[in-house]
């Protein structure tokens, strides 16, 4: 109703600003989209969607009021202010994290395990034909849903969340279908080994996060195992630099707030399960 206000109970003139809109937004502008959840830890958190330029502003930021006391205090100066030196490290450790993210999603993963593998791994590896058609299916279909989403209705103003639903289907069809190629037509061992690893590792995944309610991280899934495959197919002394790239991941992920340590080792173990199955059966 029309004598509705809103309140705002802990304003000050000195309050902090935790988030700024650019372009600047406009009263009663429908501009954000906030989804509620709880954690790992229990606590209630949300995430924010800046529905004007499709960003996320926070995602699963935790709004207990001590968490956000503490994380507001953190290198305050005498007169309320943060450090410029400090908010400058902490923006260069989020970029470096968000481009990290970036670099790991499943589809540039994928891509580079193929065409690594193809160029540099055991040769022959895999045919032209086998390549680019494993390329489409693991790589260029799990992709098609991020143009996808301001096409489809019900998936349009859903922010992260809808993305994230979205970008699931769009691999459980791509990893199936990959799944049905390998099996019906003769293709390389490799090449069968990481389709029937990416679509056993994903229904783990979804067996993970609806069946037994543990919150597993896809994209630890998706890292672990292009990584796992590396150290099979190129040996021992690719296990390092293995090791230190999903160090990285993790590090990103936890510094950007997206997973918790045990949605990431849940997501993990996905991976590992449907690699072992498939190099052990294949």
């Amino acid at each position: 109703d029309s004598s509705d206000t809103v309140r705002l109970l802990n304003y000050s003139k000195n309050s902090a600003v935790i988030a700024k809109l650019e372009p600047p937004g406009t009263p009663l502008d429908k501009r954000l989209n906030v989804a509620f959840s709880i954690n790992a830890r229990k606590e209630l958190t949300a995430t924010v969607h800046d529905n004007l330029t499709g960003r996320d502003i926070y995602v699963d930021m935790p709004l207990v009021a001590p968490a956000i006391a503490a994380f507001l205090a953190v290198g305050r100066s005498a007169s309320g202010q943060e450090p410029a030196h400090r908010r400058s490290n902490m923006e260069t450790k989020e970029r470096l994290a968000e481009l990290i993210r970036i670099l790991s999603v499943p589809p540039v993963m994928v891509a580079g395990l193929l065409l690594i593998l193809y160029f540099f791994g055991p040769q022959p590896f895999a045919e032209p034909l086998e390549l680019g058609i494993s390329l489409v299916l693991l790589g260029l279909v799990p992709l098609l849903a991020y143009p996808m989403q301001p096409l489809l209705p019900a998936y349009r103003s859903g922010g992260r969340e809808a993305r994230r639903k979205l970008a699931f289907l769009f691999t459980g069809v791509g990893y199936t279908l990959a799944l049905i190629y390998v099996l019906a037509v003769p293709v390389s061992t490799a090449i069968r080994a990481i389709c029937v690893s990416y679509f056993l590792s994903a229904l783990f995944l979804t067996l993970c996060n609806k069946v037994l309610h543990r919150r597993a991280s896809g994209h630890a899934c998706s890292a672990a195992g292009p990584l796992l495959f590396f150290v099979r197919y190129l040996g021992w002394g690719a296990l390092l630099p293995c090791v230190i790239g999903a160090a990285l991941i993790a590090w990103a992920s936890l510094t950007l707030r997206r997973h918790t340590p045990g949605e990431l080792l849940w997501g993990t173990l996905c991976s590992v399960a449907g690699f072992a199955l498939a190099v052990t059966f294949i």
